[in-house]
């Protein structure tokens, strides 16, 4: 994981239930438009996007319709750029899992169904910044091809996590799911 120290679950003072329940809404506004009202050809541009060049119509068009200055906020970064490359991530992800995500499905659920080795949960997990980011992508694929649907909320929550203090309290919650499933 990131760091020693210990932290309970209720530890998460940034990841209230307000800040979930606002989350939630944009993730489901993101999911709509990419299941419902994005073209083929910006889903595309979505499923190829570069979060450390996030510049391609679809991203800018979601992140107008859908994210807004609320999810910038929601992100917590002082850097507006960071924060869109954080969002670049989730809209990505939301693209290459079109149609098949499943709220409520726990994300360490799908990955111990899908035999996401536990070396590749370690890194992930441990990961911050632009490896994360990196992983995320390749973790997303993997489910994907897999066919094993999950609540892109999850996946929201371990981005906007990154660097926060209650992150380690959310990636040990994947942890745990995970290993509830393959033992």
């Amino acid at each position: 994981m990131t760091n020693n120290k210990v932290v309970c679950d209720t530890d998460e003072p940034a990841m209230s239930s307000e800040f979930s329940g606002r989350l939630f809404q944009i993730i489901s506004r993101i999911s709509d438009a990419v299941n419902n009202r994005l073209s083929t050809g910006d889903i595309a541009e979505l499923k190829r996007l570069n979060p450390a060049d996030p510049c391609i119509p679809a991203f800018w068009k979601l992140m107008v319709s859908c994210v807004g200055e609320e999810g910038i906020h929601l992100a917590g970064k002082n850097n507006r750029d960071e924060a869109e490359q954080q969002w670049a991530v989730v809209l990505s992800a939301i693209a290459h899992m079109q149609n098949q995500h499943r709220q409520g499905r726990k994300l360490g659920d799908a990955l111990a169904e899908a035999e996401y080795s536990e070396l590749r949960l370690t890194k992930l997990l441990r990961a911050t910044g632009d490896t994360l980011r990196n992983l995320i992508r390749g973790m997303t694929l993997f489910l994907v091809s897999k066919g094993e649907p999950f609540d892109p909320l999850d996946l929201a929550r371990l981005i906007f996590s990154d660097g926060k203090p209650w992150s380690e309290s959310f990636r040990r919650q994947i942890a745990r799911s995970y290993y509830a499933n393959i033992m």
